[in-house]
Order: structure tokens, then sequence, then C-alpha cells
């Protein structure tokens, strides 16, 4: 019995346990205590001082300063159109009196230009304004000053007289040192020894042939030097060759001209590809055009 007592006990006991935790779970109600308070003393805010910006004009003409207050330019007065009277007269015969003499619109120099002309161009003048005539040209009208006008007809040119003729000397021509033969034979060792070349390089062919007409050791004809053995390897086509016009160009003006265009111990030349050394008696001159040339110094 005492057992079942305990027992009983013990179960209440758990169950007051799970009631308190319950309630413990529960919120707590809330108590509101009103609490007087004293009313706070307002004070009023303190004015923030408010800054005014101008508003900008939106096209002031000028400011003038501080104190002044901006004002708009007036507009600008139109220049009054000049106005002028015209005496009409009866349509007079005139003429210019100068060159480049200005037309213009109207009796003053503020006029714009409507014509120019040139001395005794005719005109008629039908009027006038202080000055300047009213005055018609060809088909333009309209005024020139008066000191550039002369009423009536214009003065008829002055023949001249032409010059005799005076009889001109014919220049005395200098007989030519070398026949046309001969240049022509020059000016084909040229074309095929300088083909397709300069004029330059025409001349120095040739001016080759010319000095050696002069040395001692060559032949003293053109067609001696030209067909002298071993020296022109071309000779064989020269007859049938027609020389281009460079090469009797320059066949004419070295032997018949000014002469030479090289020193006159320059009596050698060759293909350039073959270098600038050739043998002790001979020194390296220039090179013209596919051809090197060469001084004698032996």
């Amino acid at each position: 019995m005492q057992h079942e007592l305990k027992a009983a006990i013990a179960l209440i006991t758990i169950c007051l346990l799970l009631a308190g935790c319950s309630a413990a779970q529960r919120e707590p109600a809330t108590i509101e205590v009103e609490l007087s308070t004293p009313e706070p003393t307002i004070q009023p805010p303190e004015p923030t001082p408010t800054t005014v910006q101008p508003q900008a004009s939106a096209s002031p003409a000028y400011s003038a300063g501080p104190d002044t207050v901006a004002q708009t330019a007036p507009a600008p007065t139109p220049e009054p159109t000049p106005t002028y009277i015209v005496k009409d007269m009866r349509p007079l015969a005139a003429y210019v009196r100068g060159n480049g003499i200005n037309m213009r619109e109207g009796p003053d120099l503020s006029f714009d230009i409507i014509g120019n002309y040139l001395l005794n161009q005719k005109a008629v003048v039908d009027g006038e304004c202080g000055e300047w005539y009213r005055v018609k040209i060809e088909s333009k009208k309209g005024f020139m000053h008066k000191d550039f006008i002369a009423l009536g007809d214009p003065p008829k040119p002055t023949p001249t007289q032409k010059p005799r003729p005076t009889s001109t000397p014919k220049p005395t021509s200098s007989p030519d040192r070398f026949s046309e033969k001969e240049v022509y034979l020059a000016a084909q060792l040229a074309h095929l020894e300088n083909r397709g070349g300069s004029l330059k390089g025409y001349k120095a062919v040739i001016s080759v042939v010319l000095n050696r007409l002069s040395h001692i050791h060559f032949p003293d004809t053109i067609r001696g030097v030209i067909y002298q053995n071993n020296q022109f390897t071309v000779v064989d086509s020269i007859p049938g060759t027609t020389p281009c016009n460079n090469a009797l160009k320059a066949a004419r003006e070295v032997l018949n001209g000014s002469g030479s265009t090289l020193p006159s111990d320059v009596v050698f030349f060759r293909v350039a590809s073959l270098g600038t050394d050739w043998g002790n008696d001979k020194k390296y001159y220039c090179t013209i055009d596919n051809n090197a040339y060469f001084r004698w110094i032996g």
C-alpha cells in the first residue's frame, strides 16, 4: 500500500512539473505603466539664410558695371540709300579718255562697278549729275566721271610708217672639216657600239674616233680609224646599218661642231661589264651608258 502511495505521489509530482514548464513557455503578461513625464519645451528653429541667385540674362548686350542694368544693344540703323538727281541731256557722242576706266551704277565712288573700258572706247552721253556723266557704252548704262569722258568722236590713230627692211647679210658658213659620208660612217659605228644609248653616249664613241685622228699611233682619217685592224669588233655590221637620229646628230656635232666631249688622251672604250682594269697602259676615265672609257698612258 505504501508502495502504491509513493507511486501516486511521484506521478502527481511529474504532472505538476510538466504543467509548470508549459506555463513558463507562454509569454508573460505585459503590464503597461503610464509614467508622467514633463512636456519638453520646443524651441523654434533658427531661420536658415537663403541665398538668392540672380538669373542670368538670356543674351545681355553688354554689362557696364555693378550698378548698371544689362541692356540690349539697339539694332543697327540701315544706311539710307543715296539719292541723286540726273539732268537729262540730248544724246551726244563721246569716248573714254583713259585705260581701265570704271563705269558705276550711280554718280559716286560708293556705287558698284558695272564695267571697265579702254582708251577711245565709243560712248553716248545722255545725262549729267554733278561731276559725272550718265553714259551708255554698248549694252550697258551707268555713270562715269567727267574727267574720263570726252565729248565728240575718238581721235583717229596716226598711221605709223613701217621701217624699211634692211638686208641681213647671210652668215658665211665655214666649210665642214669632214664630209657627210664620213659623218654618216661615224654615226653607223656609234649606233652599233652604243645601241639604244643616250646622245651623250653616242658623242663619247665618236669622240674616241676623233681623238685617235690626232694620235700618232692611229690613222689620220675617219675611215682609217674605224677600219683599223682589231679595233672595233662591229665593223663587219656597218654595211647596211641605218644610224638612229641621235647617232647622226652626235656625229655632226662632234665632227663638224663643238668637237670631242672627252679629253684628247681618251682613245679606248669597251663594254663596262668587263671591268675597269685593262692593262698597264690604260687608265679608267669614266662610264657612259654601257661603255667604260680609258686614257692611254703608255
